[in-house]
């Protein structure tokens, strides 16, 4: 990885953990995905078209390194936001905020019922933006989705409509799996 890359993907790491970290979730090991009925969508170009979206997502926290991994998968062709970001392995002690181990991410999940993944979009070979998505364990009240999953997306981008996008949505087809420590 270059230095100015290196230096691009940490900005874009940290600015993506303050966002997470006031959704009041953490880190942990999450995967699954299906269909987003979604409640909430915009972009930086306006309010966007309630529809369904597609979600894939699989967030690695390895116990033994401590470090993290994952993979977001987003599909929302009304709105113009088709995406896939990563985050390579990454010690969870460099993410600004996070707890300092994965069985302490573990735990915060297991007690809040809500947990985040986050990653860099790539476009090209370049780091083109970043996205963050949240998920909540099934039943999660605040947002009646019934027995439903709370999905939450945010991204920033210049392939994205006027360079962000966000949506809300209930988990109608699909499910994503907590892994509890």
């Amino acid at each position: 990885m270059k230095m100015a890359s290196a230096r691009n993907w940490r900005r874009s790491l940290g600015v993506l953990v303050i966002v997470a970290l006031a959704a009041g979730g953490c880190i942990g090991t999450i995967h699954g995905g299906g269909v987003v009925s979604l409640f909430d969508v915009g972009t930086g170009s306006g309010p966007g078209v309630l529809t369904d979206a597609n979600v894939a997502v699989s967030v690695i926290c390895n116990d033994r390194k401590d470090a993290v991994l994952s993979t977001i998968h987003w599909t929302d062709n009304a709105n113009g936001a088709n995406f896939t970001a990563h985050l390579p392995w990454t010690p969870i002690s460099e993410i600004p905020g996070a707890p300092a181990t994965c069985e302490e991410a573990a735990q915060i999940v297991s007690t809040t019922g809500v947990s985040f993944s986050l990653g860099l979009i790539n476009s090209q070979g370049q780091v083109s933006g970043d996205a963050e998505i949240g998920v909540s364990a099934p039943g999660f009240e605040p947002v009646n989705c019934g027995n439903s999953q709370i999905v939450v997306i945010q991204a920033f981008g210049a392939d994205l409509p006027g360079g962000s996008y966000h949506a809300a949505g209930c988990l109608d087809r699909g499910k994503i799996v907590f892994q509890t420590p």
